[in-house]
């Protein structure tokens, strides 16, 4: 037996859980689309019909990603740190029929 292997039956196992990938960009883009447009439409109840175009914004912003594949709260996010579900190792299989 070498020294630097430790005797038969005294190996310490060590448990990692798995670490999650965290959220992609995309799906941060999402929440924060969908919690935007919440509140402006709630602020639009409350306050007044002008909020509504805070909620049109964000609806071009999702064309503009749709078609363009960026909009402007992706290049913020994507430059304070959050990675691309290609980055996070997230690979959705999308087939058709």
């Amino acid at each position: 037996m070498r020294r630097d292997q430790p005797a038969a039956g005294t190996e310490r196992a060590t448990f990692k859980p798995p670490r999650p990938p965290g959220w992609p960009l995309e799906r941060v883009l999402h929440l924060m689309a969908g919690t935007v447009v919440l509140t402006s439409a709630t602020l639009a109840y409350l306050f007044g019909p002008l909020w509504l175009l805070l909620t049109g914004f964000v609806g071009l912003s999702l064309l503009l990603d749709a078609f363009a594949g960026w909009c402007p709260a992706s290049l913020v996010l994507y430059r304070l740190g959050v990675r691309t579900s290609a980055e996070c190792g997230i690979h959705r299989d999308i087939r058709t029929p």
